[in-house]
């Protein structure tokens, strides 16, 4: 697949970056730097390819049918589908657009994208209805958080450039779209240490930002930053409904026998466990700079991040899943527990039987022998059942079990009105007087 020449466009590029609510498995991908070039940094990309997203879908598409063209002339628009390791779909729309147009109708067009993301309309049919065609998907495609950059270059390069980024006039009018009407907006972020006056500049709020004087490398780079951020805030929602849905589940199963409790403890098990997944390899992957070491892009996510409340965002869903595997740490306790205790009755029963067996079986046995042996005691005229005669043999094979049986008996009492056989236990607390017995 040949690289997008908007890699190289000298047109300002407004790149779109929506997450989805679809899961693609196993579809034919491609790396990211075959579409967008990295520069120096495509020893990482490739290095850690298996961990980034990876293309499955590029294609150029009319311009002219697209609904985000009302304001502003879209001279190219590129569509392209991204799915990560944890197999989550990204879309990107990268628009090309006259780098004259006016601040106001970018302002328009960044607004439209973002408000109306799931209005946008594409060749006289929903977006969404266009991507499950060529993906495809099932019903119920839907886009989800969303985050745009205005990749200036030329005329607008140059405005942007002529003065700071944290207090330009131009970058709050581009801004302006998350007012929508509601009134003012969060003050842009420019970090200092990636802003040159007069050189370049990049400012950004949590949906949106701007950045120029850079060369296509690292504004590809800030898209990859970007894109990272989307997926993982779309994992981070997709964990907390997935572990609030497994603990509902758990908590909805009516168990009527312990194999079926195992059986639903083990589902809470595997869910806990994906979300773990999810929050190791969707999440914490790209929260650093582990993956793509460059200075610039690392003050750049940082700064995002922190706008956007990604380190908050992680540490409550991670606290979470935390707080959901020491439920399922119980669960597992308490099934052992319940299992031991089967098992216990279950060896008391076979005790009991082979006991109440042997009581049963071995004393007719022993009188059986005494009755069959050749001895002058016992003579044919005489029933074995005279107790009158033969009563000391069925006192002599009668007498130890049932001795035994009495015994045990006051033992089993013994024990249970006992409380001292173990250290400590029924102890009163301390101040707490003791009963009388």
């Amino acid at each position: 697949m040949p690289r997008s020449p908007v890699a190289a466009s000298p047109r300002t590029r407004v790149i779109s970056i929506f997450s989805t609510n679809t899961s693609l498995p196993n579809r034919p991908s491609e790396p990211l730097s075959t579409m967008l070039d990295f520069g120096f940094l495509e020893r990482f990309m490739t290095d850690s390819a298996g961990l980034l997203p990876r293309v499955i879908l590029h294609e150029r598409v009319d311009a002219e049918g697209f609904s985000g063209t009302r304001k502003v002339a879209v001279e190219q628009l590129t569509c392209t589908v991204l799915s990560t390791p944890r197999e989550d779909t990204l879309v990107l729309l990268v628009a090309e657009i006259d780098s004259s147009a006016a601040a106001a109708d970018l302002s328009d067009y960044v607004t439209h994208m973002h408000v109306d993301r799931d209005r946008l309309e594409l060749l006289g049919g929903p977006l969404t209805t266009w991507l499950a065609e060529r993906l495809p998907v099932g019903d119920g495609f839907r886009i989800g958080y969303a985050h745009h950059l205005i990749l200036a270059d030329g005329e607008l390069a140059t405005k942007l450039l002529a003065e700071p980024g944290d207090r330009s006039a131009l970058v709050a009018e581009l801004m302006t779209y998350r007012a929508a009407g509601r009134g003012k907006v969060a003050a842009p972020k420019a970090p200092e240490a990636i802003n040159d006056p007069g050189q370049s500049m990049i400012a950004h709020g949590r949906s949106l930002t701007v950045a120029a004087g850079w060369s296509s490398t690292i504004h590809n780079g800030l898209v990859l930053v970007a894109t990272s951020m989307i997926s993982a805030f779309a994992v981070l929602r997709r964990a907390r409904l997935r572990a609030f849905d497994a603990l509902q589940d758990d908590l909805r199963s009516a168990a009527d026998s312990l194999a079926e409790a195992r059986e639903v403890h083990a589902r809470l098990a595997t869910e806990l466990g994906e979300v773990q997944l999810d929050l190791s390899f969707g999440v914490e992957a790209y929260i650093d700079s582990v993956l793509i070491p460059d200075s610039r892009l690392d003050v750049y996510r940082e700064s995002l991040h922190a706008v956007a409340g990604m380190d908050s965002g992680l540490a409550n869903t991670s606290r979470m899943v935390e707080r959901l595997g020491s439920v399922v740490a119980a669960r597992s306790t308490v099934l052992a527990s319940a299992e031991q205790s089967l098992q216990e009755r279950r060896d008391r029963m076979l005790t009991t039987m082979v006991a109440v067996g042997s009581m049963i079986a071995i004393p007719p046995a022993l009188l059986l022998a005494y009755f069959g042996s050749s001895t002058s005691d016992i003579t044919g005229e005489r029933s074995i059942f005279d107790l009158s005669v033969y009563w000391p043999a069925y006192l002599l094979a009668w007498a130890p079990f049932t001795g035994l049986l009495v015994i045990g008996w006051l033992a089993r009492r013994r024990v249970r009105a006992t409380r001292q056989l173990l250290p400590g236990l029924g102890e009163p607390a301390p101040g707490t007087p003791r009963r009388r017995r």
